[in-house]
């Protein structure tokens, strides 16, 4: 079974600043909130408010809310917090997912969207990861987000099926500031549909000797 790409967004640091959204709610005013703004603006989201999302990440905003009272640093934001205010502001009212699976994210992501393009006939998958903050002792990536949409009805462009593990698959190059960020894969998949790549394409940067990979086939 393979999927047709309808749309693809992506942003890295590379591509210059985010808009500062000073008027939005606090939790979208995150840098998580305003990668994830920008890339679904770029794709047009707004335009089918029912299609399902699904939004991956693994450690999910990095920000803390500040207490106006204290000064604080408070809880930190959670992806759901910042999630739902993004369907909230662009009125979204499809089905709404979240995953987060380590190194598997970006696999068990294109996962879930089959299981909702079994139902609903499209989905739009969200991959977020922000940059590794100073002094949190987490292996160091730039940030980066990716949105893809998917859809059942056959059409002209990329085709994306659903990934499985094999053991015939090279792990995937990644450049060095994203080396060590989950969501690599998902940024390199994005550019392999746009160049038009077709065969099988990796899923995951890195793996054990003779450990099979996340793989997806690419086909025109």
């Amino acid at each position: 079974m393979t999927f047709t790409v309808h749309g693809i967004a992506t942003w890295t640091a590379e591509r210059g600043p985010l808009a500062a959204m000073r008027d939005a709610p606090d939790a979208m005013r995150t840098r998580f909130g305003r990668m994830s703004a920008h890339v679904l603006a770029v794709i047009d989201a707004a335009s089918d408010p029912e299609s399902p999302w699904i939004a991956a990440t693994t450690h999910g905003p990095w920000h803390a809310r500040v207490s106006t009272a204290t000064a604080g640093r408070g809880e930190p934001w959670t992806t759901p917090d910042v999630v739902q205010q993004l369907s909230h502001a662009m009125a979204h009212r499809g089905p709404l997912a979240i995953v987060a699976a380590g190194a598997s994210t970006t696999a068990m992501a294109l996962v879930e969207a089959a299981a909702a393009i079994a139902r609903h006939g499209r989905a739009l998958v969200l991959f977020v990861e922000e940059s590794t903050p100073v002094g949190s002792g987490a292996p160091l990536h730039d940030a980066l987000a990716v949105a893809i949409r998917l859809h059942a009805t056959p059409h002209e462009g990329p085709h994306v099926g659903i990934p499985q593990r094999r053991r015939d698959a090279a792990p995937m190059p990644v450049a060095a500031a994203l080396a060590n960020n989950p969501l690599a894969p998902a940024l390199a998949l994005a550019r392999a549909l746009e160049d038009g790549v077709v065969g099988w394409w990796p899923l995951q940067s890195a793996a054990a000797r003779g450990e099979a990979i996340w793989s997806v086939e690419l086909s025109a």
